[in-house]
């Protein structure tokens, strides 16, 4: 059985966050997709924003590459909504030594910037990027989105995340951002 490389950004930079989804992954490192810049602007099921890219010439989006079991991709393809408001497309990325390789990655069909990301789901982005060593500047930018407080406790994907930042010893993130 063969592995996918799966370039992740946003909530999938959580290597909790990202276990619970497929159980066989590996670190690869990190990487970038040039010429493109992270937004939360692709409109959620539950009325929130979600992570996705855009076109931005001169911009790049930070991120990590995760060795991913083939057989999991069609589990993390559902759980990503391919069909559904994500796609899966294969692009170029490139690692910290400038090396070029490709892997597969999920982009939102459609933007609605007017929409925020609920605080949990905002937490996860921050405590991934936080995991994984991006820039400080990266994380003070992420530390800045305006957010929404999710009133549904009970909210399964809220749920699983604060499962997640527990797992990972980070739950502080959530409440530095209610502070």
């Amino acid at each position: 059985m063969s592995d996918v490389l799966y370039f992740a950004y946003g909530s999938n930079l959580l290597r909790e966050r990202l276990l619970a989804r497929c159980s066989g992954i590996e670190l690869s490192g990190l990487a970038t997709l040039p010429g493109h810049c992270m937004t939360f602007s692709k409109p959620s099921t539950d009325g929130s924003a979600k992570c996705t890219y855009a076109r931005d010439d001169g911009g790049s989006v930070l991120g990590a590459l995760w060795h991913v079991p083939e057989s999991d991709l069609a589990a993390l393809d559902q759980i990503e909504g391919v069909g559904y408001g994500y796609g899966r497309y294969t692009v170029t990325v490139i690692d910290p030594s400038g090396d070029a390789t490709e892997a597969v990655t999920y982009r939102g069909d459609d933007h609605d910037a007017s929409l925020k990301p609920y605080d949990w789901y905002l937490a996860l982005v921050i405590a991934g990027a936080m995991q994984r060593g991006l820039p400080a500047s990266f994380i003070q930018s992420l530390q800045s989105v305006p957010f929404a407080v999710d009133v549904d406790l009970g909210r399964a994907s809220r749920l699983a995340a604060l499962d997640a930042l527990v797992a990972a010893g980070m739950m502080e993130v959530l409440h530095d951002l209610a502070r």
